[in-house]
């Protein structure tokens, strides 16, 4: 306690300050202090209920209720102090992350007209963290909290600085940028602004592939090093072999309390679960912009088609189970359910595979097309229909539907562009920009969409920046979960029937084809796992694509595990 109050003082600021950005109506001195009385109510049940095991059961049986009397009390006043902290820290990334479309389409707006209050409100469209605080903006000039937009973008950029300072200068450029006289002047301000924003995403960049090669250390060695001890030692501590006395090797060796739940939860549980939250960590720190959420009518249609393979696997395991026995049986049953299950991921990312990506540089190419044509005379409609003739997919549609289904703006145009994420949305919302700016100048119009057309280039470099960094990772975790892993788990498998044949098989042991089951459902587990990560950290937005590769990952591993198995066995 005494320590607690001698660093409040210290820890005071701190919290203050991320009490503030996570918004939470608290002051410091309050979370301190519900700290302290938290750590001392549960100090005093957890010492009551030592004091009364160690007076019935004794000392040695109570003594890990004696390290958690020590331990958690600790720990639950650490958490209620360090939420704040974590909340604000989420926040901060999620907002800087998505700082980077937002000024983007600001510095859209401002190149057609400097209004910023034009250029938050076609920004703020979105559904993200950036948008609500542009919101925020809005209402803080609305309700007299800030006395112009000016001053309530400085407060933003003021407020997030911390966590990015390039997000600081970018709002500065964007009010200069609104008070430029001249063109000239007004671009030279908004290219800063990009510029800012691009060499903030490039910085983050950095630091999160220096960051992951600690997560990739957990995958490998949870994928590779704790299923290869545990299958090592496993059969000794089965049949107890440290507690027989020599020359008891056999039937009657003795027996373990570790059984197949023990394992099941161990290997099945424990080691995806932690894997799982290491990935995850990973990915929230993406940063890039945030994914779409799936459509909501997708879980519906891909439960029906789940209907025939899960059909498949129970008459195909039905089957192995009447015809096989021992590890052929095992073997079978896990082929059986490998297969079906492979196939449903391969069909159904097959079938929803699209070419964002090339959607997304025919945008940008399109634009520039566009705006090349425009500046030699040619209309808005003709250059852009020349431009886009060769296209096909999302944005010849679009264009199509939108930009050219009639003269007059469409209500929905905006939003349908976006609808799109990343690139090819800030594409679609460059062409409605250029399409009203072309009411007023064509010429102008067209070197706005050259300029426009650069910025999404410049943002999209970044993304090939972090593919290239990350590239060596994603390569390593692609192998452990092709190969490596399935050949592991397949030498672990051998290893452990040659230990059970040279120890006995005791009344504590696993069946070995439970044994191979158990692995066989660890290694789909880990792969799943590994090919989420791997999902997450390439900043691919497709879930088709996460289907594909889970689907083949599964399928090329198991059926490489089965053989490793009964080669090596």
């Amino acid at each position: 306690m005494t320590h607690g109050a001698k660093n409040s003082p210290k820890d005071a600021p701190e919290l203050s300050s991320a009490l503030k950005l996570a918004g939470l109506p608290a002051d410091s001195e309050t979370v301190l202090n519900a700290s302290r009385m938290a750590t001392f109510l549960v100090c005093i049940v957890f010492v009551s209920a030592s004091a009364v095991c160690v007076f019935v059961v004794g000392l040695e049986e109570s003594l890990l209720l004696v390290l958690m009397t020590i331990l958690i009390p600790l720990l639950i006043g650490e958490l209620i102090k360090g939420y704040p902290r974590v909340l604000s820290r989420r926040l901060a990334s999620e907002v800087v992350k998505d700082s980077t479309g937002a000024i983007s389409l600001m510095v859209m707006s401002l190149r057609r007209e400097a209004s910023l209050s034009r250029a938050i409100a076609f920004s703020y469209g979105r559904k993200d963290s950036f948008s609500a605080e542009l919101k925020t903006c809005t209402w803080g000039v609305i309700m007299g909290r800030f006395a112009s937009f000016e001053d309530a973008l400085q407060n933003l950029g003021e407020r997030w600085s911390g966590s990015c300072g390039e997000l600081k200068t970018a709002m500065n450029a964007l009010i200069t940028a609104s008070c430029e006289a001249t063109e000239d002047g007004r671009r030279r301000a908004l290219d800063r602004a990009n510029n800012a924003s691009v060499l903030g995403v490039k910085r983050r960049i950095e630091e999160y592939a220096l960051s992951l090669s600690t997560p990739s250390m957990v995958m490998f060695g949870l994928a590779i090093l704790l299923p290869l001890m545990v299958g090592s030692f496993l059969p000794m501590l089965s049949w107890d072999v440290w507690g027989a006395s020599s020359g008891a090797l056999g039937p009657n060796i003795g027996s373990s309390p570790i059984g197949l739940l023990q394992v099941v939860f161990i290997m099945n549980v424990l080691f995806p679960a932690i894997g799982l939250l290491v990935a995850m960590a990973s990915i929230t720190r993406h940063p890039l912009e945030s994914r779409n959420a799936p459509p909501a009518d997708a879980p519906k249609a891909k439960w029906m088609l789940a209907i025939t393979p899960v059909c498949t696997t129970g008459i195909l395991v039905s089957i192995a189970v009447l015809w096989l026995e021992g590890i052929r049986e095992a073997a079978a049953v896990l082929i059986s359910s490998t297969i079906p299950i492979s196939g449903l991921l391969l069909y159904l990312g097959m079938r929803g595979a699209n070419s964002a990506r090339g959607d997304r540089e025919a945008s940008e190419e399109a634009l520039f097309r566009t705006g090349a044509r425009m500046v030699e005379g040619v209309n808005f409609e003709s250059a852009l229909c020349e431009a886009c003739k060769e296209q096909e997919g999302a944005l010849k549609s679009y264009i199509e539907c939108t930009l050219l289904g009639s003269a007059n703006d469409t209500p929905d145009s905006r939003s349908n562009a976006k609808a799109h994420r990343g690139a090819d949305a800030q594409a679609l919302e460059a062409f409605n920009v250029v399409k009203e700016a072309a009411s007023k100048d064509e010429r102008a119009a067209g070197l706005l969409a050259m300029d426009l057309a650069t910025y999404i280039r410049e943002l999209r470099e970044t993304e090939r920046s972090l593919r290239s960094r990350l590239k060596p990772t994603i390569a390593m975790m692609k192998i452990t979960s092709f190969v490596l892993a399935p050949v592991v788990l397949g030498v672990t498998f051998a290893m452990y029937m040659t230990l059970g044949a040279i120890a006995g098989s005791g009344p504590g042991s696993l069946s070995p084809g439970m044994f191979f089951l158990v692995l066989g459902a660890f290694l789909a587990e880990s792969n799943a796992v590994v090919q989420y990560f791997i999902w997450g950290i390439e900043g691919t937005d497709s879930r088709a694509l996460l289907a594909v590769s889970l689907g083949s990952c599964v399928l090329v591993s198991e059926l490489l595990y089965v053989a490793t198995a009964l080669i090596a066995g």
